[in-house]
């Protein structure tokens, strides 16, 4: 109350432009609940912990990103292949709905590296894509010796 009868007083003396600023840097810096980032969708960070793993296919599952003011609207998924001398493929991609946040890739192939990542969108358009921190690396490799043995009698 001491407050709010001190500003009275000080309103009473100063300008009314002094005043205009005085409230509008009040409302915009100090009540951060009234503040909203608006734009594109923050980024998401992939949450699988596999660098290897022993199948042609992987659940990649992520984290939601920020919507900043507008509803996510779709994920991306990004992946490329990644040569053992240090070399990269061209990216390929595919569209998920807003609510998913796990996307299966069947089509890997054995003995070869992957890169992985993520991107969201939203009505201001798409978030950053990972940087190489976050991209996920895995490695798909070949199983070799474990196959059943009444697999085999079957093909004989």
């Amino acid at each position: 109350m001491k407050f709010i009868f001190r500003v009275y007083l000080l309103v009473k003396k100063v300008s009314p432009v002094f005043v205009f600023f005085f409230f509008m840097f009040f409302f915009f810096f100090c009540i951060d609940n009234y503040l909203y980032i608006v734009g594109k969708p923050g980024t998401s960070t992939i949450q699988n912990t596999e660098t290897e793993i022993p199948s042609n296919q992987i659940t990649l599952t992520w984290s939601a990103a920020a919507e900043n003011g507008a509803k996510i609207l779709t994920y991306t998924v990004w992946w490329r292949q990644v040569e053992d001398g240090g070399g990269v493929g061209e990216w390929s991609s595919r569209n998920t709905s807003s609510d998913a946040l796990s996307f299966t890739v069947t089509w890997l192939e054995f003995g070869t590296t992957y890169e992985f990542g993520v991107t969201a969108w939203n009505s201001y358009g798409q978030s950053a894509r990972n940087d190489e921190k976050g991209l996920k690396r895995i490695k798909v490799i070949p199983i070799i010796g474990k196959c059943s043995t009444s697999i085999v009698r079957e093909f004989h």
